[in-house]
């Protein structure tokens, strides 16, 4: 055999071998091709996915930058377009916002793409048009407590006039591979409600303090734009939803140095709230784990019972045991305040002789400043105007105390909130509905005796008096509905059936003033400008021969008595006087809506003697008084220029000059605070009077929506109906606006 020959089966199979490497080698090639293929795809794929994600948070970011528009223009407006080629259009934020993205910004971004067209693919912020969202039924809209989506809401339970308004908005990236933008659009509608201020028992635009002596419930919502300081002696009921912009302390406000009969670490009255289950569960000891144990407070300072360090686990705690009932700061609870009407601020620097407080929520009791239209602020000016209870009066008294001469006109907003034309009316020949009680002492045997006015221990003032008669006015009103409208010799000539809104404002000339913008070089927004006549801070306003019905007539129901100047009223108020358990809450038969708004609000006894109120320091009173009316007033806040006085806390938030002793006082309403007072400025005290058992309560009608003419809406806003959408729907919600 030759020696290099051998067996076909056993010769190397050298061709076949470099036939499969081949084919293993391009099977592999071919994978390593594929999978550098997916790779490559998968990267575009993130790429562009990582575009639309920024393109969906710009679009995010710019509907969040035009809710914060929205809001503003609310709260500084009373009427707007949103038409994106008006002066209202909502703005974008300045290009340098997007700096260090790839968002496009400029129709030079777009330049080499393959986009469409540069319009459809740009930044952009549209705002809706509003709409009225209400419960069958009703024009007004109804937080049910039963919705699971109103659970945490701190308006259930209420009736709120509800706009809402949707922005919508696109913005595109361009991935950084290149190629056509990626687009992406979104509408978010922000919820605009307007809550009565009078559908609130307790409103503070301030610090809310209370630290009754004997029980206290309250029977209907309460909520403050600022801190909750509670200590009680006895128990203390909160029967609504309790809601406060800062936190709850079971403490005093700190700067207050008055004994109130004991210190706050020794008034442990129970402090009370809701939870779902209509159970009252205690401030103390009570948590979401410890339903016994440490008896300590779970108030914002985790226990100590002092403005101190915050409670960590509050909101969480709170949410858990209360369920809802009681929420501030910390559960995200927003200021309310009336449009155009700032909150209240106290004075950064109270003992430098000059106030800086920001107290612009008194502008609503103020006379009429309309400005000029060639005032730079014109058109913030002009929205405050539109809140003032002066503007919107039917029946405007001017009061001069220097001359005591009274005059009479007609005022008022058209359906548009336009101003109507002022009219003078003539006054009764008499002075029945309307006189001025100048302040006349003598003295006599038994001492000093008042023979017109009255003094008030707890001002030390002697008080020039301007009277108005509750029944003349009711006169007034019997003889609007007859036939002709035709008015008596003791009601007001020329008051047109037309006219009568249910609205009063009586002007005490010369009083302190609160500064808008620009009209001083060194005092801020919202502080005083002093008065100018010197009797100004001696005349108040008194309503009389209340008892009964008040006198309604026309569209809106009930009556609103305002004044720039306090108010003191006598005896029984809207109301007969013959009082049961459920008179606190529950009206009586046909009872109207009223309203009080001034100053300050002064209470005093059916037949409280004049005559005798300078020599007489807490006299007796004369008998119970029942009052059915909603209060908006000021306070002297706690500690102001340093004193370390009290405001009284809300259960003193109403004045009283006598012994009450066994003559209880029944108050159905609904109790305001927006602003500091600035003529009855004289601290909380005692010694002028010993106060009656309160009665405090809520009216009913106002829990049912029915409300006094005038009074002012609180804004709140709230996010709801977050959307991503095509670029069909954007396009189709757009063309809806008819903006273009």
């Amino acid at each position: 055999m030759h020696p290099n020959s051998c067996p076909l089966h056993l010769r190397p199979r050298r061709g076949s071998t470099l036939i499969v490497v081949t084919m293993i080698s391009s099977v592999i090639l071919l994978l390593i091709g594929s999978m550098l293929s997916f790779a490559l795809s998968e990267r575009r794929m993130n790429i562009r996915h990582a575009a639309r994600l920024e393109a969906r948070n710009a679009a995010e970011s710019l509907v969040e930058f035009g809710a914060a528009q929205i809001r503003q223009k609310y709260e500084t407006r009373g009427s707007f377009t949103l038409n994106p080629n008006g002066l209202d259009a909502l703005r974008q934020p300045p290009q340098s916002f997007w700096s260090g993205t790839n968002v496009v910004t400029t129709v030079s971004n777009l330049t080499g793409t393959s986009a469409p067209s540069v319009s459809s693919r740009d930044l952009e912020l549209v705002g809706g048009t509003e709409r009225t969202v209400a419960t069958a039924g009703s024009p007004n809209y109804f937080f049910n407590p039963a919705d699971p989506a109103n659970v945490n809401d701190p308006l259930r339970n209420r009736w709120v006039n509800r706009r809402d308004v949707t922005v919508i908005a696109r913005a595109s990236v361009i991935p950084s591979t290149g190629g056509p933008p990626v687009s992406a659009y979104v509408g978010q509608t922000i919820s605009i409600r307007g809550a009565p201020l009078f559908a609130h028992a307790i409103f503070y635009n301030m610090d809310l303090e209370i630290f009754n002596g004997p029980i206290m419930n309250i029977p209907g919502p309460v909520h403050t734009n600022g801190n909750l300081y509670v200590y009680p002696n006895a128990q203390l009921n909160f029967r609504g939803n309790v809601t406060a912009t800062g936190k709850i302390f079971k403490a005093k406000k700190p700067g207050d140095n008055t004994s109130d009969g004991n210190s706050a670490a020794g008034r442990n009255g129970s402090i009370n709230f809701l939870n779902r289950a209509g159970t009252l569960v205690n401030l103390q000891g009570q948590d979401a784990t410890i339903n016994s144990g440490p008896a300590f407070w779970r108030d914002a300072t985790g226990g100590t019972g002092t403005n101190g360090t915050s409670f960590a686990n509050f909101a969480a705690n709170a949410s858990q045991v209360w369920n809802g009932f009681l929420q501030t700061g910390d559960h995200g609870i927003q200021n309310y305040t009336p449009a155009a009407i700032g909150r209240y601020v106290e004075d950064p620097t109270p003992n430098n002789g000059v106030d800086n407080s920001v107290n612009t929520g008194r502008l609503i009791i103020e006379p009429p400043r309309i400005p000029s239209t060639s005032d730079a602020n014109y058109a913030l000016k002009l929205e405050v105007e539109k809140q003032k209870y002066s503007n919107m009066a039917g029946i405007y008294i001017t009061v001069n105390p220097d001359t005591r001469a009274i005059t009479a006109e007609s005022r008022g907003l058209n359906d548009d909130q336009s101003f109507k034309p002022v009219k003078t009316l003539t006054l009764p020949t008499n002075d029945r509905l309307i006189k001025y009680n100048a302040y006349v002492e003598s003295v006599g045997s038994a001492g000093v005796v008042v023979d017109g006015g009255m003094y008030d221990h707890h001002r030390g003032k002697a008080l020039d008096l301007v009277e108005v008669d509750i029944q003349a006015l009711r006169e007034v009103v019997v003889e609007l509905q007859k036939t002709g409208g035709f008015i008596p010799q003791n009601a007001l000539g020329n008051l047109a059936p037309s006219d009568w809104n249910g609205i009063i404002y009586v002007d005490v000339l010369g009083g302190p003033t609160t500064r808008v913008v620009d009209e001083s070089s060194f005092l801020p927004a919202g502080s005083t400008i002093a008065g100018t006549m010197p009797r100004n801070d001696r005349t108040s306003v008194r309503l009389i021969n209340g008892a009964g019905r008040v006198p309604t007539f026309g569209k809106d129901p009930g009556l609103t008595v305002a004044s720039n100047a306090p108010i003191y009223v006598r005896g029984h108020y809207n109301a007969d006087g013959i009082t049961a358990s459920n008179s606190a809450t529950l009206p009586e038969a046909g009872e109207q809506p009223a309203a009080i708004v001034s100053d300050a609000i002064t209470v005093l006894s059916p037949n409280f003697d004049d005559k005798s109120s300078r020599r007489s320091r807490n006299p007796s009173s004369t008998g119970t008084v029942e009052v059915a009316a909603a209060f908006l007033m000021g306070i002297s806040p706690t500690n102001k220029n340093g004193t370390g006085n009290t405001s009284g806390g809300a259960h003193n938030i109403v004045r009283f000059l006598e012994d009450w002793g066994s003559h209880p006082t029944w108050f159905r309403g609904s109790l305001v605070s927006l602003f500091e007072s600035r003529v009855f400025t004289e601290p909380h005290g005692n010694g002028y009077y010993s106060p009656p058992v309160r009665n405090w309560g809520f009216n009913q009608l106002f829990a049912n929506g029915v409300y006094p003419p005038g009074t002012p809406r609180v804004l709140s806003y709230a996010r709801v109906n977050f959307v991503d959408m095509t670029a069909a729907e954007y396009k189709a919600a757009r063309d809806s606006y008819n903006w273009r």
